[in-house]
Protein backbone atom coordinates (compact mmCIF):
# COMPACT_ATOMS: atom_id res chain seq x y z
CA UNK A 1 0.00 0.00 0.00
CA UNK A 2 2.87 2.35 0.75
CA UNK A 3 4.33 1.79 -2.72
CA UNK A 4 0.93 2.04 -4.45
CA UNK A 5 0.10 5.34 -2.78
CA UNK A 6 3.54 6.87 -3.48
CA UNK A 7 3.40 8.83 -0.24
CA UNK A 8 6.52 10.85 0.54
CA UNK A 9 8.83 8.31 2.28
CA UNK A 10 9.59 10.79 5.07
CA UNK A 11 5.98 10.36 6.24
CA UNK A 12 6.08 6.57 6.59
CA UNK A 13 9.75 5.50 6.73
CA UNK A 14 10.12 5.62 10.52
CA UNK A 15 6.85 3.71 10.99
CA UNK A 16 7.91 1.03 8.50
CA UNK A 17 11.35 0.77 10.11
CA UNK A 18 9.74 0.07 13.48
CA UNK A 19 7.64 -2.70 11.95
CA UNK A 20 10.67 -4.16 10.11
CA UNK A 21 12.79 -4.16 13.27
CA UNK A 22 10.11 -5.96 15.27
CA UNK A 23 9.67 -8.49 12.47
CA UNK A 24 13.43 -9.13 12.32
CA UNK A 25 13.58 -9.91 16.04
CA UNK A 26 10.67 -12.32 15.62
CA UNK A 27 12.86 -14.53 13.39
CA UNK A 28 14.91 -15.57 16.43
CA UNK A 29 14.70 -19.34 16.93
CA UNK A 30 13.15 -19.01 20.41
CA UNK A 31 10.39 -16.78 19.03
CA UNK A 32 9.61 -19.17 16.18
CA UNK A 33 9.65 -22.39 18.21
CA UNK A 34 8.10 -21.00 21.39
CA UNK A 35 10.97 -22.28 23.55
CA UNK A 36 11.76 -18.95 25.22
CA UNK A 37 11.12 -18.21 28.92
CA UNK A 38 7.89 -16.36 29.73
CA UNK A 39 9.45 -12.86 30.05
CA UNK A 40 10.92 -13.20 26.54
CA UNK A 41 7.61 -14.54 25.22
CA UNK A 42 5.89 -11.47 26.68
CA UNK A 43 8.46 -9.26 24.94
CA UNK A 44 7.89 -11.06 21.62
CA UNK A 45 4.13 -10.60 22.01
CA UNK A 46 4.58 -6.89 22.69
CA UNK A 47 6.85 -6.54 19.64
CA UNK A 48 4.33 -8.29 17.39
CA UNK A 49 1.63 -5.95 18.69
CA UNK A 50 3.78 -2.85 18.04
CA UNK A 51 4.75 -4.10 14.57
CA UNK A 52 1.14 -4.78 13.59
CA UNK A 53 0.08 -1.33 14.83
CA UNK A 54 2.89 0.30 12.85
CA UNK A 55 1.95 -1.57 9.68
CA UNK A 56 -1.72 -0.68 10.15
CA UNK A 57 -0.81 3.00 10.50
CA UNK A 58 1.03 2.93 7.15
CA UNK A 59 -1.85 1.06 5.50
CA UNK A 60 -4.34 3.58 6.88
CA UNK A 61 -2.29 6.55 5.67
CA UNK A 62 -1.76 4.97 2.26
CA UNK A 63 -5.43 4.10 1.84
CA UNK A 64 -6.54 7.58 2.89
CA UNK A 65 -4.05 9.11 0.47
CA UNK A 66 -5.29 6.94 -2.39
CA UNK A 67 -8.88 7.72 -1.47
CA UNK A 68 -8.47 11.46 -0.87
CA UNK A 69 -5.24 12.37 -2.70
CA UNK A 70 -4.71 15.08 -0.09
CA UNK A 71 -3.04 13.11 2.73
CA UNK A 72 -5.85 13.86 5.17
CA UNK A 73 -6.59 11.28 7.83
CA UNK A 74 -10.06 9.85 8.06
CA UNK A 75 -10.71 8.34 11.48
CA UNK A 76 -13.79 6.48 10.30
CA UNK A 77 -11.60 3.65 9.00
CA UNK A 78 -10.83 0.98 11.57
CA UNK A 79 -9.21 -2.44 11.59
CA UNK A 80 -11.13 -5.36 13.03
CA UNK A 81 -8.30 -7.33 14.61
CA UNK A 82 -10.52 -9.89 16.34
CA UNK A 83 -12.24 -11.36 13.29
CA UNK A 84 -10.65 -14.71 14.14
CA UNK A 85 -13.13 -14.88 17.05
CA UNK A 86 -15.91 -13.14 15.06
CA UNK A 87 -15.72 -9.93 17.07
CA UNK A 88 -15.99 -6.52 15.40
CA UNK A 89 -17.93 -3.77 17.14
CA UNK A 90 -18.23 -1.64 14.00
CA UNK A 91 -20.01 -4.30 11.97
CA UNK A 92 -22.29 -5.13 14.89
CA UNK A 93 -23.36 -1.60 15.81
CA UNK A 94 -23.80 0.11 12.42
CA UNK A 95 -26.49 -0.30 9.81
CA UNK A 96 -24.35 0.75 6.84
CA UNK A 97 -20.64 0.06 6.49
CA UNK A 98 -18.04 0.05 3.77
CA UNK A 99 -15.60 -2.88 3.89
CA UNK A 100 -12.34 -2.27 2.05
CA UNK A 101 -10.20 -5.32 1.34
CA UNK A 102 -6.62 -5.24 0.13
CA UNK A 103 -4.93 -8.00 -1.87
CA UNK A 104 -1.19 -8.00 -1.03
CA UNK A 105 -0.19 -10.54 -3.68
CA UNK A 106 0.63 -10.08 -7.36
CA UNK A 107 -2.33 -11.99 -8.80
CA UNK A 108 -6.08 -11.42 -8.64
CA UNK A 109 -7.98 -13.41 -6.01
CA UNK A 110 -11.57 -14.50 -5.47
CA UNK A 111 -12.56 -15.81 -2.09
CA UNK A 112 -15.24 -15.66 0.59
CA UNK A 113 -14.91 -13.44 3.64
CA UNK A 114 -17.01 -13.34 6.79
CA UNK A 115 -18.20 -10.34 8.77
CA UNK A 116 -19.86 -10.67 12.21
CA UNK A 117 -23.39 -9.25 12.32
CA UNK A 118 -26.15 -9.14 14.91
CA UNK A 119 -29.09 -10.13 12.73
CA UNK A 120 -29.71 -11.78 9.36
CA UNK A 121 -31.15 -8.91 7.36
CA UNK A 122 -28.19 -7.55 5.34
CA UNK A 123 -27.48 -6.88 1.68
CA UNK A 124 -23.99 -6.63 0.17
CA UNK A 125 -23.17 -4.38 -2.79
CA UNK A 126 -20.08 -4.13 -4.96
CA UNK A 127 -18.34 -0.79 -5.46
CA UNK A 128 -20.34 -0.28 -8.67
CA UNK A 129 -23.64 -0.55 -6.75
CA UNK A 130 -24.63 -4.03 -7.96
CA UNK A 131 -25.75 -6.56 -5.37
CA UNK A 132 -23.22 -9.33 -4.67
CA UNK A 133 -24.54 -12.56 -6.12
CA UNK A 134 -22.94 -14.96 -3.62
CA UNK A 135 -23.73 -14.19 0.03
CA UNK A 136 -25.15 -16.06 3.01
CA UNK A 137 -25.85 -15.69 6.71
CA UNK A 138 -24.40 -18.41 8.96
CA UNK A 139 -24.95 -18.78 12.72
CA UNK A 140 -21.88 -18.41 14.90
CA UNK A 141 -21.15 -21.65 16.75
CA UNK A 142 -21.71 -21.90 20.50
CA UNK A 143 -18.03 -22.80 20.95
CA UNK A 144 -16.96 -19.49 19.36
CA UNK A 145 -19.51 -17.56 21.43
CA UNK A 146 -17.91 -18.99 24.59
CA UNK A 147 -14.36 -17.79 23.78
CA UNK A 148 -13.40 -15.84 26.95
CA UNK A 149 -11.82 -12.90 25.06
CA UNK A 150 -14.87 -12.45 22.84
CA UNK A 151 -17.11 -9.53 23.83
CA UNK A 152 -19.29 -9.53 20.76
CA UNK A 153 -23.05 -9.26 20.38
CA UNK A 154 -22.86 -10.88 16.94
CA UNK A 155 -24.93 -14.03 16.54
CA UNK A 156 -24.30 -14.52 12.82
CA UNK A 157 -21.63 -14.14 10.18
CA UNK A 158 -22.32 -12.58 6.81
CA UNK A 159 -20.33 -14.49 4.18
CA UNK A 160 -19.86 -13.13 0.68
CA UNK A 161 -17.57 -13.60 -2.28
CA UNK A 162 -15.02 -10.91 -3.08
CA UNK A 163 -12.94 -10.34 -6.19
CA UNK A 164 -9.73 -8.38 -5.69
CA UNK A 165 -7.24 -7.15 -8.28
CA UNK A 166 -3.55 -7.98 -7.97
CA UNK A 167 -1.85 -5.67 -5.45
CA UNK A 168 -5.07 -3.71 -5.20
CA UNK A 169 -8.18 -3.15 -3.16
CA UNK A 170 -11.92 -3.16 -3.56
CA UNK A 171 -14.72 -1.77 -1.40
CA UNK A 172 -17.96 -3.58 -0.63
CA UNK A 173 -20.98 -1.98 1.01
CA UNK A 174 -23.04 -3.81 3.60
CA UNK A 175 -26.45 -2.45 4.44
CA UNK A 176 -28.92 -3.62 7.02
CA UNK A 177 -32.38 -3.39 5.55
CA UNK A 178 -34.12 -0.22 6.77
CA UNK A 179 -30.73 1.30 7.76
CA UNK A 180 -30.11 4.91 8.77
CA UNK A 181 -26.61 5.11 10.36
CA UNK A 182 -23.33 5.02 8.42
CA UNK A 183 -19.76 3.97 9.28
CA UNK A 184 -16.70 2.79 7.36
CA UNK A 185 -14.55 -0.21 8.16
CA UNK A 186 -11.14 -1.22 6.84
CA UNK A 187 -10.16 -4.88 6.75
CA UNK A 188 -7.00 -6.28 5.17
CA UNK A 189 -7.07 -9.80 3.79
CA UNK A 190 -4.18 -11.62 5.39
CA UNK A 191 -4.79 -15.11 4.09
CA UNK A 192 -5.30 -15.82 0.38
Amino acid sequence: MDVLSRINPSKTQSILDESRNDQAIMTHHDAITGTSPQPETNDYTQRIFKGVNAAQEVIKRSYNYLKNKNNSTNDSEVFCNLLNITDCGVTESNDKIAVTLYNPIARPVSQYISIPVVNNNHKVYESNGQAVSHSAIVSISDAVKRVPERHSKATNELLFKVDLPALGFNTYFIEKQGALKSKSLYIRIQKV
